[in-house]
C-alpha cells in the first residue's frame, strides 16, 4: 500500500509568525534549557532565507502541518559539511497523519541533492521509543544513542 505523503515546502517569510508560534509549543514540549528567543528568531530567518540553513514546513501559514529545520555543520573534527537537523516538529492535531514522516523525507531528499551526510535524531523524554520507531522505519539501525543525566525536556 503506497500512502501520499503531504508537501513539505520551503518556508516563506509570510510563515515566519507560524513558525516562531510552533517553536514556542516545540519549547513546551521538548525544550531542555532555558529558551533564547533571539537565538530562535534568528536560526528560523536563517532558514526561510537560506543562509547556511533550510526550513521546510508543511501546509499554509495560518495552520501549519509540521516543520523541519536543517542547516549546515561540521564535525568538531573536519571541515567537511553535514546536514544537521535542528527539530522536526508536527503539531499535536496534527500526528493523526503522516506529517513527521514527510519531514523526515524532505530531510533524507536534501542531504542526496546537497551529497553530504544527514545527522538527524530524536533528543526527547516523552514518547522516546514511538519516536525512535519512526526514525528507524525511515533510516534503519541507529549510530548511537543519547543519554540525558539531571533534566527532562518539555520547557523549563
Amino acid at each position: 500500500m503506497t500512502v501520499t505523503l503531504p508537501k513539505v515546502r520551503g518556508a516563506r517569510p509570510e510563515d515566519y509568525p507560524a513558525v516562531m508560534r510552533l517553536c514556542e509549543s516545540l519549547y513546551q514540549e521538548n525544550g531542555l534549557t532555558r529558551v533564547a528567543w533571539k537565538r530562535v528568531e534568528e536560526a528560523v530567518i536563517n532558514g526561510i532565507n537560506g543562509q547556511r540553513a533550510a526550513l521546510g514546513v508543511i501546509g499554509q501559514c495560518d495552520d501549519l502541518g509540521g516543520m523541519i529545520l536543517l542547516r549546515f555543520s561540521e564535525c568538531w573534527y573536519s571541515d567537511d559539511l553535514l546536514l544537521e537537523e535542528l527539530y522536526n516538529y508536527v503539531p499535536p492535531h496534527h500526528r493523526n497523519g503522516h506529517n513527521a514522516r514527510a519531514l523526515i523525507e524532505f530531510a533524507k531528499a536534501a542531504s542526496n541533492r546537497l551529497e553530504i551526510p544527514l545527522l538527524i535524531g530524536v533528543l526527547s523524554t516523552h514518547r522516546t521509543r514511538a519516536k525512535v520507531r519512526l526514525y528507524q522505519r525511515a533510516f534503519g539501525e541507529p549510530a548511537g544513542a543519547f543519554f540525558l543525566y539531571g533534566g527532562t525536556t518539555g520547557g523549563n
